[in-house]
Order: C-alpha cells, then structure tokens, then sequence
C-alpha cells in the first residue's frame, strides 16, 4: 500500500487585476492575471478565466458544480493556474460572497473558496482547498481615483501525490 499523500500548508498572496490582466495563452477569456507568492512553493504568477487548453483535460464535472453552487450559489467557478518555478497548480475559483460594500463603488471585500484540481510537475494529482479574500476597490464611482490592482489573500492545504 502506498504511503498517504503529503499534505502542505499554503499561505497565498497575489497583486490582481482584471484591468491589467495578460492574456492567457489559448485561454477564449482571461479575466484576472497578478503577480505574487505562494508559501511555501515560492514566487507565483496567476492566471483566471473561461476557456483555458487545460480545462479540457480537467472539465468541471457534477460533484464541482454541486459544492460551488452549494457554498457560492453558482456552479460556475473559473479556472485558474498558479504557476511556480517547479509547476503548475490548477484550481476552481469561486466567490463565496461580499461581506463588505464600499459607498458609491463596486469594491470591497468578496470571500473566496478555491479547488486544487490538478497541476504538473511535482502537483500533478494535487488536491485541496484554500478560502481567503480579495480585497480592493475595484471599479471606482466615477470621478474617483482608485488602485487597478486588489489583493488576494487565502489560506489553506494541498495534498501532493507521492512519487511513483
């Protein structure tokens, strides 16, 4: 019998922004990018959307939509990668709900539930769960200043696969 699966704390911190956002390579609609680091795993570069070439291998099957529509009321999660120096991590992205409304604008503080579903290299296989929020002003009243980036901040685990 196999040993279990190593089971990592991740601590995650990303500089995002659909205003900013690179497209993805393939991807039909990117619609957030950001820079940041993803403990303990290193810097991190994030991508988020619809349509990316991954998903076909990793589409969202029943169980995912019947947990993100219990929990976030939509069974619509985005597909993300967080790509590290050793590989990529793919993940479900769902915004669970606000809990903070800024007067006037569209930001505030949105609570976030995110699936590992997979990834490559050293995270293929990897699963697991990070919830956390973003926070930022995002589009401003008009007339206003506000920043074109927001944070992402989440906590969480992933079980990495032993080694064949």
């Amino acid at each position: 019998m196999p040993p279990p699966a190593k089971t990592v704390e991740v601590q995650l911190q990303i500089e995002a922004s659909a205003n900013l956002a690179k497209e993805y390579p393939g991807a039909t609609d990117t619609m957030h990018h950001g820079l940041g680091f993803l403990a303990p795993f290193g810097k991190v570069e994030y991508y988020c959307g619809h349509g990316f070439p991954e998903e076909t291998n990793l589409p969202l099957n029943d169980w995912e939509k019947g947990f993100f529509d219990a929990f976030t009321g939509r069974a619509d999660a985005l597909f993300c990668t967080y790509t590290t120096d050793e590989g990529t991590f793919y993940v479900r992205d769902s915004v669970a709900g606000t809990v903070l409304q800024l007067p006037g604008r569209q930001g505030g503080r949105n609570m976030m539930i995110n699936l590992v579903v997979g990834g490559t290299g050293p995270y293929q296989g990897a699963t697991g769960v990070w919830t956390g929020f973003t926070e930022g002003l995002g589009s401003p009243a008009p007339g206003q200043a506000a920043p074109l980036v927001l944070l992402k901040i989440m906590n969480g685990y992933v079980k990495l696969p032993n080694e064949k």
